[in-house]
């Protein structure tokens, strides 16, 4: 199965790329979001254009299309662009496209200020995929561009499965080092399944949460669980924290050198 098969695949199946558990996705979705919208404020550069790499169904790009001109939303899924697309249809700064390589869109030289990647890069299985990925984002960022990514980055690297190469945080930062970039900040990041912090924690133990789970494959169900979640990680910030050296994951900040 080729990569964008399985991404079209747990599209269809979901209604988007992420947690397979909708009870998990309707929490961990919004804590990304959150961290990624903070982060995002504190950074001092130009606000023209955006590269969402790797958009899912566009809860990312929407959110920075809020304070930049324009946003390229970009996934190999075209059955999840189609998600996003729909999605944002009321949003006329972000440009939705989907194909075989993000090095095939008509990106200008230097032309971005901003790449997101959220749990993306984990996901090109060769390191020279991502040298190469790494080597074209330096070249189309602007020159106090930054490269945002939330990635594993255990401290004892564990083997890699079918779809994640795992790399400690040494790995990705001599990676991007080799591409010309300095890290600039980093942000550690709960796990649900082998993290959690202390509101997940009460998020799942909600007993109309557990109740809710098992109907979880209806839309009013999800609906709900939305409602809750959205409560919880609003309440609360302790999903994401200044990054500490056994973070399983972390929020890396990478600024063209």
């Amino acid at each position: 199965m080729s990569n964008s098969e399985y991404w079209n695949n747990r599209a269809r199946k979901f209604g988007h790329t992420g947690w397979a558990n909708y009870s998990i996705y309707a929490f961990d979705q919004l804590a990304r979001l959150k961290a990624i919208e903070s982060i995002l404020t504190n950074l001092k550069l130009e606000r023209n254009l955006a590269l969402d790499f790797g958009t899912g169904s566009g809860d990312f790009a929407r959110i920075l299309s809020k304070s930049f001109k324009k946003v390229i939303a970009f996934d190999t899924s075209e059955k999840v662009v189609e998600i996003g697309r729909a999605h944002g249809k009321d949003l006329k700064n972000i440009d939705f496209c989907s194909g075989n390589s993000v090095m095939d869109l008509a990106i200008g030289d230097g032309s971005l200020d901003l790449i997101l990647s959220v749990t993306v890069l984990g996901h090109l299985m060769d390191n020279n995929q991502l040298s190469t990925h790494l080597h074209f984002f330096n070249t189309k960022l602007a020159n106090n561009g930054r490269v945002i990514a939330l990635e594993y980055t255990p401290a004892n690297k564990p083997a890699s499965t079918e779809y994640q190469n795992f790399l400690t945080l040494s790995d990705w930062q001599d990676a991007f080092a080799a591409k010309g970039f300095n890290l600039d900040d980093c942000v550690g990041f709960y796990s649900p399944t082998q993290a959690p912090c202390s509101s997940f924690d009460k998020y799942k133990r909600y007993t109309i949460v557990k109740i809710l789970r098992f109907f979880q494959r209806f839309e009013w169900p999800r609906a709900k669980l939305d409602v809750i979640a959205n409560k919880f990680v609003n309440d609360n910030d302790d999903y994401f924290w200044p990054s500490e050296n056994d973070d399983l994951l972390k929020i890396m900040v990478f600024k063209k050198s």
